[in-house]
């Protein structure tokens, strides 16, 4: 049965009190260089980690900026090698698909120096012939007359377009310059009037000081 005695058990407890304290204290004291440690690894960990991703984007700016040389160096069959490899893969098709479309462009611009060089000498010969059939066009009869001017304008034009084809051909061919300078843009057209002794011919109105960088 209950007797109804409390008994109070008194026990010094300063040694544990003090081996409590001891070990806090060396916690407190070690703590610093864990956490500097940590630190050191977490920060290898991360530049081992972030380097291949800053190459990569280096490599993503050179590209998108005409590089189409730029290549990263794969490592590893890690998530980033696969995303180097992709890259690489990426590049390695622009440029091919860049040599194709030059080599295609150069074809193209070699097809129409071509084409036009060839046509010099027919148009030549056409343009000689309409030009005599102007001359004697009041001799004609009116249809026939008409039909020698028609021949002979159209025989102009096309000489021009040539013309025009060819001078682009010797500018992609960088055959051509430029000799850009400021000019009076009215004394220009003026003094071509004046070459071509249209000055009678043509009224023109043309502001004084109109000025610009032209060939």
């Amino acid at each position: 049965r209950t007797s109804g005695l409390e008994v109070f058990a008194i026990a010094d407890l300063r040694a544990e009190r003090d081996d409590t304290a001891a070990l806090l204290d060396s916690v407190r004291a070690g703590i610093v260089p864990v956490v500097v440690l940590a630190a050191l690894l977490a920060l290898l960990a991360a530049g081992t980690v972030l380097r291949p991703v800053r190459k990569l984007g280096r490599a993503t700016r050179g590209l998108a900026a005409g590089d189409l040389g730029s290549r990263v160096a794969v490592r590893g069959h890690d998530e980033l090698a696969d995303l180097a490899r992709t890259f690489n893969e990426t590049a390695d098709a622009l440029q091919a698909s860049d040599a194709e479309l030059r080599e295609q462009e150069a074809k193209a611009r070699r097809f129409v120096a071509d084409v036009s060089h060839e046509l010099r000498t027919p148009l030549a010969a056409m343009t000689m012939v309409a030009t005599v059939l102007e001359e004697d066009a009041d001799q004609l009869p009116p249809d026939v007359a008409r039909a020698a001017r028609t021949v002979g304008a159209e025989t102009a034009r096309l000489s021009r377009l040539v013309e025009d084809l060819m001078e682009i051909s010797r500018f992609d061919a960088k055959a051509a310059h430029l000799n850009a300078a400021e000019t009076d843009l009215a004394e220009t057209v003026r003094a071509t009037l004046a070459l071509r002794g249209w000055t009678d011919r043509v009224r023109t109105r043309l502001d004084e000081g109109v000025r610009a960088v032209v060939d």
